[in-house]
């Protein structure tokens, strides 16, 4: 993903100028979503900052219980878009990029590692109602990651699990 500002200048009418700005996110697929910071600061890059705070505190409603409540639409598109574009991203993952996503936790994977499979569905419940129907069926890129994650949980990192076919 990548990002970039614009910047909305605006006098006070006392010769002070005053900024907003507005952060552009280009995913992987070449789709876009803009987020606009809510407040006018004195300089670019503190109305930078405040956007990409505003951003991060969206990212840090995810992982509360009441998702749907404490987030209004702007902001259930957002972190709709974000996590689509996370979805989107992860391809073929290298061994170095699942340890990345297990150590940050990403896409629930904090709940699997522990074991907590309820907790788990419980976060993926309102994801899977965020992204809406047309998320379709999984992605084997994405499905593949859990597998491995799950084996990892199981059985640790260097064994490989038991043919599941063979008879004990």
């Amino acid at each position: 993903m990548t990002y970039a500002f614009e910047h909305r200048a605006t006098n006070d009418g006392k010769h002070l100028m005053h900024y907003t700005a507005t952060a552009v996110l280009r995913d992987a697929r070449g789709r876009t979503h803009q987020w606009t910071g809510h407040a006018d600061h004195a300089g670019k890059t503190s109305a930078g900052e405040a956007t990409a705070q505003d951003i991060l505190d969206v990212l840090a409603a995810a992982s509360t219980d009441d998702l749907f409540t404490t987030l209004e639409r702007p902001q259930r598109e957002l972190l709709a878009y974000l996590f689509r574009a996370q979805l989107d991203g992860l391809g073929q993952l290298t061994e170095r990029q699942r340890t990345r996503i297990l150590a940050r936790g990403d896409l629930g994977t904090d709940l699997l590692t522990t074991g907590d499979t309820e907790a788990f569905l419980a976060w993926a419940d309102p994801v899977t109602t965020l992204l809406g129907p047309d998320i379709g069926e999984a992605p084997e890129t994405l499905t593949n990651p859990y597998h491995k994650i799950l084996d990892i949980t199981r059985y640790g990192q260097r064994r490989k699990p038991k043919d599941l076919t063979e008879s004990y």
